[in-house]
């Protein structure tokens, strides 16, 4: 009795449990609808959670439409399809393929050659070709499918206005432009016959082939659709939306490349108007569409103008983000460089200023990083002859710099060299004497480390030209015996080297042994020249 109550719990158990499972069992129509949802809500295909989702479907409504069907029927051929485009979309063509092709036979077998779905398939392969890079083959399926479409009683499909895209773009990487562009026309043809004249699908076909005519100096045919694009959204959306402005702006930008300054300024001005009802006049949001209008102007040569709207970005961050915060660190950049290109010095000290102070307090005093600040803050003042704060600066540097591990004696020897250099420009030779003496004791520490070269005797023979300036001719005689030595070793060195161009000793001795100027005009000449050298500051490797 025992034994016959627990075999009918075991069977009663069985039956729950295939009950259950056929229970669980999606339908073949429920696994396709919830595919194409999970599809539409990732379009472009950029979620790889979405994509493994979507192939997971697939499979199983692929195993489901197996086992109802059968092997050939075509809505095996659909799910077929289905699994090769997830598999497509998540870059696994090895997997596509075979798929999509077993999905051709199964229609050709059911004598379904001449469908939409047929097509379709048609389609996936010559996509996955295509970006494979492999176009030849891919426009070979392109070219069958678009035979295939054709011969339809209602060619015109969302489909065909696709394939149209994708011929066009295959062509123009295969063959160019001038390829492409019939399938370029005919995908807003197709467009405008599915959607209707007004819609996003045709206003961004017409935006795709304006571009292209830009790109290939088509400037009339260009400008004449991004117009037609524009209007479009215009009636979609009004003309108070992004969209709008947007495309204000691409028209607008047409003619700036064009250097059509005047015909550009009427749109740029109604793009920003759009923005500043969307954002408002004193968002952050704006400042992009500010520095637009400023560049226009910049460009334009209306430098007031374009102040204007830089200056009025500036102060929308300031607004938000306070004076002193690296947000405003780009909108600083772009008014230094406006007044130190159109040389108005006051202006790009007062920007340059602030620049390097909130750059100086983002950065560790003592890195390569915070030497280059002062380097080149100190290398801006050089240039506009402002020597006194530039003096400041290097001082700044060489004290800072003496402590540094694992320095590069070379830009030691610069800071000290640009000392001298600057003390000799405001008359303070003896100040100049010590920084040259610097300068000299850190190039004796890179010629232990590398070996001397063309830069130190170049070194030696500024400090014996400043020395004989002052009236120290037994120093300045030393500098430049030293100078004539490393000189002459050298090119012995490359006299062994073969191929090497060789200078008669003769000859050379009489370039060491030409006197130098000594007057005080030509050593500032030439430490005005040098000037504007500039080593890196990382150590050598």
């Amino acid at each position: 009795m025992k034994r016959a109550l627990k075999t009918i719990c075991m069977m009663m158990l069985a039956f729950f449990v295939c009950t259950s499972a056929f229970a669980q069992e999606r339908s073949w129509e429920e696994l396709n609808a919830r595919y194409k949802e999970i599809r539409e809500q990732d379009e472009k295909g950029l979620n790889f959670t979405a994509i493994f989702d979507a192939i997971d479907i697939a499979q199983e409504a692929l195993e489901v439409a197996e086992r109802q069907f059968g092997p050939n029927d075509p809505r095996v051929a659909e799910s077929l399809y289905y699994l090769a485009e997830a598999y497509n979309i998540g870059i696994d063509y090895a997997q596509a393929e075979p798929l999509y092709k077993r999905a051709l036979t199964i229609y050709e077998k059911a004598n379904q050659r001449e469908t939409l779905a047929y097509a379709r398939v048609l389609i996936g392969l010559g996509v996955l070709y295509s970006l494979q890079g492999k176009y030849g083959e891919g426009l070979i399926y392109y070219r069958q499918a678009l035979d295939t479409i054709d011969k339809l009683p209602e060619p015109n499909t969302v489909e065909l206005a696709r394939l149209l895209d994708y011929m066009a773009l295959t062509l123009e990487f295969e063959k160019g432009f001038a390829a492409a562009e019939p399938y370029y026309k005919r995908s807003i043809e197709v467009k405008e016959k599915v959607y209707g004249d007004v819609h996003p699908e045709v206003a961004e076909a017409i935006s795709v082939l304006a571009s292209q005519y830009r790109i290939n100096e088509q400037f009339a045919e260009s400008y004449r659709l991004y117009k037609e694009a524009l209007a479009i959204y215009k009636k979609l959306y009004g003309k108070k939306d992004p969209k709008v402005a947007e495309y204000l702006e691409s028209v607008g930008y047409y003619h700036y490349e064009q250097q059509e300054y005047g015909r550009a300024e009427p749109y740029y001005k109604e793009a920003l108007k759009v923005w500043e009802k969307i954002y408002g006049p004193d968002e952050t949001e704006l400042c992009l569409h500010l520095v637009k209008q400023g560049q226009l102007y910049d460009a334009w040569g209306r430098y007031d103008k374009a102040a204007d709207f830089y200056r009025r970005e500036l102060a929308i961050k300031e607004k938000a983000f306070g004076k002193d915060d690296p947000k405003l660190i780009p909108s600083l950049k772009c008014l230094f460089t406006f007044y130190d290109t159109r040389k108005n010095f006051p202006q790009a000290e007062r920007y340059y200023g602030r620049l390097f102070a909130i750059r100086e307090r983002e950065i560790e005093a003592g890195t390569i990083a915070w030497y280059e600040l002062l380097r080149d803050y100190a290398g801006f003042f050089v240039r506009w002859g402002r020597w006194s704060k530039a003096e400041g600066l290097y001082r700044r540097l060489l004290v800072s710099y003496e402590d540094f591990p694992g320095k590069n004696w070379t830009f030691e020897a610069w800071i000290a060299e640009r000392l001298a250099d600057l003390c000799v420009l405001q008359r303070n030779n003896e100040e100049a004497e010590g920084f040259y003496y610097h300068a000299l004791s850190a190039w004796e520490k890179v010629i232990v480390q590398e070996k001397e070269s063309d830069k130190f005797i170049e070194f030696l023979d500024s400090m014996a030209i400043f020395f004989r300036s002052v009236g120290k001719e037994q120093e300045a005689e030393l500098l430049e015996q030293r100078a004539e030595a490393i000189r002459v070793r050298l090119q012995q060195e490359k006299d062994k080297t073969p191929g090497s161009s060789r200078v008669p000793l003769p000859l050379l001795m009489g370039q060491l042994t030409t006197p130098y100027a000594t007057s005080p005009s030509t050593l500032i000449r030439m430490v005005l020249a040098r000037m504007t050298s500039s080593p890196s500051i990382a150590r050598r490797a």
